[in-house]
């Protein structure tokens, strides 16, 4: 399979200035040697994301992020590496070698899983996108389709917006139009518009309505089609693949961002026709899962956008137990500054049909008098136990424990003990018990998130021995390294993926006494938890210059003392069975000297409230 060649990683990243990459994504404002911004990755009020322009990295104090402009890249624009890399690439012109992989394990990235890489999928997706459209203006049976849109509202220029198509009746006029040999034909494939079985290929959509599904840069990476017919299924989506994957993408996103950021709230309903006419009436803010449950990822990308979501539900039974269901994924995300709130509506409404009867200004009022989470989860509670019983009560402690482990806000926290204490009465302490007792397997992600944004005052507090002596190693690799490499043969004896990360990142410096930190990361992204170095490069050690030596002395005593006890704990064991030989027992003798030499030497300690 072909491979990125790692000497043209390190190469790109040497040119690739992280500031510039990353202020085309978020407005950085220079404060002393770095810049800082609002991070992207969660929602703060107050910047703690910082780029590093001399090292080419960034890193998030609040929730943790960090790494090079690879990275950046990959996180924000969900980009695979590959495709991250030619992205880069691609902005300083400079063109992606590959090679083949030989098997060895080589320190290359692959160009892709499997079949073609996502730029060509991409060009495959935006040439079907631009035959739909041309189908639409010029076939003979597209006139259905225009009584269509124009029954449900939607003006040619709306149309023009979301890039609206047709598919015509038939079993291979894309294939015939785009797939007119070999490495077309798989090509489309590739991109789930043509269904190739053995010897026989077709187009997945006919005579249906297109619906071009684009990526937040406006690039079209599927689509979706509704029937003209009673025909089945009613709606189709392309299938998940390398471009396209439903739980992280949103219809209507790029056509709604720029309303979005400006009303400062993202709507998300149904389905595809539901944003085109809110769209059509003015209410540019509009989004749509694709034929799913809204996930956390989907909303996390909103809320990096506005800090208001809401969430339209039909007003029946249906929606309203829809609506339950999405509590659990809102929750992690509610909290710290953010608004979710669920919008109900009249029962045998659509927001289509509501917009019509009712003007924008209607729908706007109505999204203003949405149901916030927090209330609809209270009464959700209330109604679904008998609070004149105890058995009720005990069940509403069942019911809400899972709820409070996915609550990410600790203030949040707080207040639903308080408010579930009003329905049980058994005072907030013995609620808090409960709840913690019940939530069982539900722990909020966002917990992880919440610790890390603490702010301690010691980065190195409470890290593994070996995370801390990575952290002041990465924070000046070329003056550290050999420390790291002089202790090298006794960490060996008790090899961990903290250990080899160590030493793999002290012989990466070894090797290429040049090499810059962004591009040091890089080259540890493969090793087994390789990705630690990306998320601690960024971080202040809190040491002072001149003691980061010997902080890291400190380290690297407790790990080779570690290192020798655990040998020595396995030469043990194999004398107690009776297996030792000569060459174990002169074994145990050596490290026992140098084991006693380590007691006398004393521990450095230049930090006493280092962890032991």
């Amino acid at each position: 399979m072909a491979r990125i060649p790692q000497s043209f990683i390190d190469e790109l990243l040497g040119r690739v200035d992280i500031v510039e990459v990353v202020d085309e994504c978020v407005a950085l404002k220079k404060q002393g040697s770095n810049f800082k911004a609002r991070c992207p990755f969660h929602e703060e009020r107050t910047p703690s994301f910082n780029v590093n322009a001399d090292r080419q990295i960034y890193h998030c104090f609040g929730c943790g992020a960090g790494g090079n402009a690879i990275g950046f890249l990959m996180e924000f624009e969900h980009l695979s590496f590959p495709e991250a890399v030619r992205e880069l690439a691609g902005r300083y012109s400079m063109q992606v070698p590959e090679e083949a992989d030989a098997g060895q394990g080589g320190s290359g990235q692959e160009v892709s899983g499997s079949g073609l890489d996502p730029a060509t999928l991409r060009k495959v997706c935006e040439r079907a996108a631009r035959f739909f459209e041309y189908q639409l203006r010029s076939h003979p049976e597209a006139a259905a389709v225009h009584d269509y849109l124009r029954g449900r509202g939607v003006t040619g220029e709306t149309a023009a917006r979301f890039r609206l198509g047709f598919a015509p009746p038939g079993w291979r006029n894309l294939l015939e139009a785009l797939g007119d040999n070999a490495s077309g034909r798989r090509a489309l494939a590739e991109a789930g518009l043509v269904i190739d079985r053995d010897d026989s290929a077709y187009d997945r959509f006919r005579n249906r309505v297109i619906f071009p599904i684009r990526d937040r840069r406006g690039r079209v990476i599927a689509f979706g089609g509704r029937v003209l017919d009673d025909g089945e299924p009613k709606y189709l989506n392309s299938p998940e693949g390398a471009l396209f994957q439903k739980g992280r993408e949103l219809y209507g996103l790029y056509e709604a961002r720029q309303a979005v950021r400006r009303e400062q709230r993202a709507v998300v309903v149904e389905g595809y026709m539901d944003v085109i006419a809110l769209a059509e009436a003015g209410v540019d803010n509009a989004v749509a899962p694709l034929g799913t449950a809204l996930t956390e990822e989907q909303l996390r990308l909103l809320l990096r956008t506005a800090p208001e979501v809401v969430l339209a539900f039909d007003g029946d039974s249906a929606g309203r137990e829809a609506a339950w269901r999405a509590v659990a994924t809102a929750l992690p995300e509610a909290g710290r500054g953010r608004t979710l709130s669920f919008l109900f509506l009249p029962e045998g409404e659509d927001p289509d049909s509501l917009v019509r009867k009712e003007g924008p200004e209607g729908f706007r009022e109505r999204l203003e008098n949405a149901t916030p989470l927090f209330e609809f989860l209270i009464r959700g509670l209330k109604d679904r136990v008998e609070l004149t019983t105890p058995e009720g009560r005990d069940r509403l402690l069942e019911l809400a424990g899972p709820l409070y482990g996915r609550v990410g806000d600790p203030k949040l926290r707080d207040l639903l003990v308080q408010r579930i204490d009003a329905m049980v009465k058994l005072g907030s302490k013995t609620v808090a018990q409960h709840l913690e007792r019940n939530r069982g397997r539900a722990r909020a992600s966002s917990e992880g998130r919440e610790a890390g944004s603490s702010g301690s005052p010691d980065p190195l507090a409470g890290q593994p021995v070996s995370r801390q002596a990575l952290l002041l190693l990465l924070h000046d690799p070329h003056g550290l390294a050999e420390e790291v490499l002089a202790a090298a043969e006794d960490l060996r004896r008790f090899r961990s993926a903290g250990i080899d990360l160590l030493l793999a990142t002290a012989e990466a410096v070894q090797a290429d006494p040049e090499i810059g930190v962004g591009a040091l990361v890089e080259r540890l992204r493969e090793l087994p938890y390789g990705e630690a170095a990306a998320r601690v490069a960024g971080q202040d050690p809190g040491v002072p210059e001149d003691g980061r030596r010997a902080q890291l002395r400190g380290c690297l005593h407790k790990l080779q003392a570690h290192a020798l006890k655990a040998r020595l704990d396995a030469l043990e064991e194999a004398a107690r069975v009776g297996t030792w030989t000569t060459e174990q027992a002169r074994e145990f003798r050596d490290l026992k000297r140098q084991q006693q030499a380590l007691e006398r030497a004393g521990p450095w300690e230049p930090d006493p409230t280092a962890p032991q």
